[in-house]
């Protein structure tokens, strides 16, 4: 019995090290594909809706402050986003995916990442003897069981680029 434990935690060891990113500890690209997509395609296998998350002005937070302090600022973002209590999914540098159920609207999950994003925008961050904000921007949609990630993706990323205009209006740099 204790060696049969013993093997399941080192299974989830291992689960871990390969489905979560080493900075942030969010799920990443190979996670969402092997639990939420077809592995014979690009599909997904089940209803939802998903969000596509980046954040304003990254580079410049790198270029002013270093990449540490950025690599501060993702791990910051990515414990912010995990407060809705689902997987957050590390998709590119500072990209990320929320995939809701299909119970969750696009309006509800979009006022569950505004929430967010007004809590963030109020938290003033220190890097040395500065202190600066951050904000993000995300598009959200609805996806059927079968749709293609990149089409999902695709609608989701225009959908960002709408809200990215509109919050860039408010928000001119960190």
């Amino acid at each position: 019995m204790q060696e049969t434990q013993y093997l399941r935690q080192e299974i989830e060891k291992l689960k871990e090290s390969v489905y979560k990113d080493e900075l942030t500890h969010a799920y990443n690209r190979k996670w969402l594909h092997d639990t939420h997509l077809d592995p014979l395609g690009n599909t997904f296998v089940h209803n939802g809706t998903l969000a596509i998350i980046d954040l304003n002005y990254f580079k410049q937070v790198n270029d002013t402050h270093g990449h540490i302090i950025g690599d501060k600022v993702l791990i910051f973002l990515t414990n912010e986003l995990k407060k809705l209590k689902i997987p957050v999914i590390r998709y590119g540098g500072d990209e990320f995916i929320i995939l809701f159920g299909d119970s969750v609207s696009e309006e509800k999950a979009s006022s569950f990442l505004n929430t967010i994003r007004e809590n963030v925008l109020g938290k003033k961050l220190k890097a040395h003897n500065d202190t600066f904000r951050v904000s993000f921007s995300f598009g959200v949609t609805k996806f059927k069981k079968n749709d293609l990630l990149p089409q999902v993706i695709e609608v989701a990323d225009k959908n960002m680029y709408n809200d990215k205009i509109e919050i860039k209006k408010r928000v001119t740099g960190i």
